[in-house]
């Protein structure tokens, strides 16, 4: 299903309820729509995984970059200048030619700016797709340090470091953190 399509049935959904994304949207916004938004939101075709919300964040102009580093374990040693734009993926399922063309779709226009990748679904083998390999950034996997799903997945973790990517650990301990400067060029 396109995006479009579900994007369509999103708007439509939340004209029939009377909500209105260009009110405020705070706290008490989910709290009064959280049913209504919950049951619009089952409406859309695919599964959870698929609809998750992906987001770039970052600069569109070569002008701005970051430095990406682990400040606690690494230090400066593995610092990368990289484009400023980071891309969010949280439980996406790139996987397959036709999920992986929604998404390059999607994010054309931002696909130059992007210097940091957050690997899908904490770096599951069914929610990853090489071509992200094709981009020119550092990886980031966030995981829960104790999981009974044994994520980032061994294989996944071997593809990134066989095209000569570092990837980037990130669980709940401070020692993995990994933090960006910016620089304005």
């Amino acid at each position: 299903m396109s995006r479009n399509l579900q994007i369509g049935i999103i708007k439509e959904e939340l004209k029939k309820e009377k909500i209105s994304l260009s009110d405020a949207i705070d706290e008490n916004f989910f709290k009064k729509n959280k049913e209504k938004l919950n049951a619009i939101y089952k409406k859309v075709p695919g599964d959870f995984n698929t609809n998750s919300m992906t987001l770039f964040s970052g600069a569109c102009t070569d002008n701005v970059r970051q430095y990406i580093y682990n400040p606690e374990l690494y230090g400066y040693i593995h610092c990368y200048y990289k484009k400023s734009g980071c891309l969010f993926m949280g439980d996406y399922d790139a996987s397959g030619k036709e999920k992986w063309k929604q998404l390059e779709e999607a994010y054309e226009p931002y696909l130059k700016y992007i210097g940091c990748v957050q690997i899908p679904h904490h770096g599951s083998r069914r929610s990853f797709n090489s071509k992200l390999l094709n981009i020119d950034a550092e990886f980031v996997i966030s995981v829960g340090y104790k999981n009974r799903y044994h994520h980032p997945s061994a294989e996944v973790v071997k593809e990134i470091v066989l095209h000569k990517k570092w990837p980037w650990i990130v669980t709940e301990i401070p020692k993995s953190i990994v933090g960006a400067e910016v620089e304005l060029g």
